[in-house]
């Protein structure tokens, strides 16, 4: 046998003995992990199981959580197996274990389940001074499971209850800047300065501070809740980091990094292949450079930020913040549900189902429809979650469209990430959260991620930036369809038609079966629905059009007395008019088209991404005229819309969806994104959907 075949027979020997090795090892790390969650289960069991003795239970959740904070609400679990076993566990653990954080923390939470405040604070305070504190400056490696921040937190939401505002807060900001990335600690902050600003605007000076102090609210807590707010709004922190990092960025060894990490945001091309950079989106490629650009093309986990907070002459306090920003920065596309900040906005990300509670910088909600959602990044300073130096702003649909992509990318990148071992249930849930968000349905109702896999997909956002940049620019290149139930587009038509015999016009339509006497005039209707469609549109259809039996119909015109002479005809298509008119023909009436308007909708809605910042429609001649006939076609498109199917509610019209649990969640999608758009049209001088009129027709107000 000559050298090269027996070299290659070792070759392919060592790597059978590295793969059956490779295959022992996780084998061994499956039976282990498999090992430990067969113990876990079997102490929750056995914390739950009201046959298990108290002492008993107490041994277990010693176990189960081993100097760590008690879920926030187990003794309501553990008492399902009888009133008062959660307090008898918490005090067997005390017994077992005196001063341990499991007991004190579990005590307390039977006390706040009673609403005995105080004496939960006593727990958690007590609580607090049995665990140490971490070095100033140094954050959880894992966001969420300092033991101190979860206890402040819970302290913090007691004190609150018992009228202690200004307490509270104080309590919450130290918590939010010794984790950041605590989710908790975000929600009753936000709770908190909003309970602040509710006592800033209806409790006089004078009047008694309601901590219980006796004195009045100007003397005791109003300024402290004021300072507060003050505090959260302030964005000089963040305005002040900025700024030294301009000066960073500008040395001549560092922009060449940054020149670089903008030629990433563009893929690699010239910029002005991509067209023309707005100075929002410079911002976004700057920030991200921050994060991914570095000196050293060996370690790609050393970046800007970092050189800029280990550079000597970077002040301590800026280089915390600097740090605090490299670790817990998020890039992600963010719904906006909420566009008047109360004093924050509390914004979820589509991607993972996380919210964060952030001041936004209020040049950025200028003119921002509600239900939008933003591409950037959102970072903490001194605790505080607030918006980046830029924002790309989308559509709903554009929204959720990049948000798919980059669950898709995280599907694909998701085995190079972690280890095998965890890959498949991270691939599954990933999986899972891509088909609930192309459901349609409301983000709110979908599941967030697991904190191991939002961990991952904010490194495949943040790395993925540049081409959900380029995927929203394909997008805005294509042109808007938008049609109507018969396929048609659409087009809300209202026509003056002139007839040279109005009586044959009636006859005809008296005569034809989809005709409908309305009290003004007609209905024509289209094609019937099914039975079980009927039946529910009998049970749920208003009073507007006095038609009940044809409900379950779809609506293809409104047809009105105008004189003697004249029907007003509304329409959503140019076909829908073209066919009505050709039955008037046939029956001898001789109608002629004198006047109409017309609302494209692909035309007069903002095209996407041009909500934010767009220039008004230019006045029109008869604008007072056009205006009244754009309402009067709104209206109409309105009373037919509701009895439609759409397909967009799997072929439901939408006062069937309002009341079936399965369409439900869809028909509210959907009206946010009329929402949306009708802000975004509003801002641009054309007419909206109506869609509160529509919301107190379909009982969704």
């Amino acid at each position: 046998m000559g050298t090269n075949a027996r070299r290659k027979k070792d070759r392919a020997r060592a790597r059978r003995r590295q793969e059956n090795a490779r295959r022992g090892r996780t084998r061994e790390t499956r039976a282990r992990v498999e090992g430990q969650v067969a113990e876990i289960q079997a102490r929750a069991a056995a914390v739950q199981d009201p046959g298990t003795p108290p002492e008993e239970a107490a041994q277990a959740l010693l176990g189960l959580f081993d100097g760590r904070v008690p879920t926030h609400g187990l003794s309501r679990l553990i008492d399902k197996g009888g009133q008062g076993r959660a307090a008898a566990v918490a005090e067997a653990v005390l017994e077992l274990s005196p001063g341990s954080v499991v007991g004190l923390a579990l005590a307390a939470d039977v006390a706040e389940r009673e609403e005995q405040w105080e004496r939960a604070e006593g727990l958690y305070l007590e609580a607090l001074y049995r665990t140490p504190a971490a070095p100033d400056g140094e954050w959880p490696l894992e966001p969420g499971s300092s033991v101190g921040t979860e206890l402040s937190v819970r302290l913090g939401g007691c004190i609150m209850e018992r009228g202690r505002v200004a307490d509270a807060l104080d309590i919450l900001f130290n918590a939010c800047r010794d984790d950041p990335g605590h989710e908790g600690a975000q929600q009753v902050l936000a709770e908190a300065l909003a309970r602040a600003r509710e006592h800033g605007r209806t409790i006089g000076a004078a009047e008694p501070c309601p901590c219980g102090s006796g004195r009045s609210h100007g003397e005791c807590c109003g300024p402290r809740e004021a300072a507060a707010l003050a505090r959260f709004e302030d964005r000089s922190p963040m305005y002040e980091l900025r700024e030294a990092l301009r000066v960073f960025l500008e040395r001549p060894e560092i922009d060449p990094l940054l020149v670089q990490g903008i030629r990433d945001w563009y893929l690699g091309r010239p910029p002005e292949e991509m067209g023309d950079p707005d100075e929002q989106e410079v911002r976004l490629a700057v920030e991200r450079a921050l994060v991914t650009m570095g000196p050293r093309p060996d370690d790609d986990h050393y970046v800007l930020l970092d050189m800029f907070s280990e550079d000597p002459s970077t002040p301590p306090e800026l280089a915390r913040r600097a740090r605090e920003w490299r670790q817990f920065a998020i890039f992600g596309l963010w719904e906006v549900g909420e566009t008047t900040p109360d004093p924050g906005l509390l914004l979820q990300d589509l991607v993972t189902g996380r919210y964060v509670h952030a001041a936004v910088a209020p040049e950025q909600l200028e003119g921002l429809p509600r239900w939008s959602v933003v591409l950037g990044a959102l970072l903490p300073v001194e605790g505080i979650w607030r918006s980046g130096a830029g924002f790309l702003a989308l559509t709903p649909t554009e929204g959720r469209a990049l948000a798919d992509e980059a669950l898709r990318l995280g599907r694909v990148l998701l085995p190079h990430l972690v280890p095998r071992a965890v890959a498949g249930p991270l691939q599954r849930e990933l999986d899972g959260r891509r088909k609930e968000l192309r459901s349609g349905a409301p983000s709110e109702d979908l599941e967030p991620v697991s904190p191991e896999l939002a961990h991952v997909l904010d490194k495949v956002v943040g790395g993925a930036m540049p081409a959900l940049r380029d995927l929203l620019r394909e997008l805005r290149a294509r042109p808007m369809d938008v049609r109507n139930t018969d396929g048609e587009p659409l087009e809300l038509i209202t026509a003056r038609v002139r007839l040279r015999d109005r009586m044959a016009a009636e006859d005809a339509m008296e005569a034809h079966p989809d005709f409908v006497t309305h009290e003004t005039g007609w209905v024509w209707y289209g094609k019937p629905a099914d039975a079980a469609t009927r039946a529910m549109n009998e049970a749920v259809v208003g009073s507007e059009l006095e038609v009940e039996e044809d409900s379950g119909r779809s609506v293809r015109a409104f047809i009105d007395a105008d004189g003697l002479e004249r029907f007003k005809v509304e329409v959503n298509s140019r076909g829908r008019l073209d066919r009505l008119l050709e039955i008037l023909r046939r029956a001898g009436a001789g109608p002629s088209v004198e006047s109409e308007t017309r609302i494209d909708p692909a035309l007069d809605l903002p095209a996407p991404g041009e909500a934010v910042g767009g220039a008004p429609r230019p006045p029109r001649e008869h604008e007072e005229e056009l205006a009244k006939l754009e309402a009067e076609a709104m209206a109409a498109w309105r009373r037919s819309w509701v009895d439609e199917p759409v397909p967009a509610l799997g072929g439901r019209t939408p006062r069937e969806a309002a009341s079936d649990p399965e369409g439900h969640p869809l028909l509210e999608a959907l009206l946010r994104d009329f929402e949306y758009r009708e802000q975004a049209a509003r801002t641009h001088g054309a007419p909206g959907h109506g869609v509160e009129e529509l919301r107190r027709t379909l009982g969704m107000a």
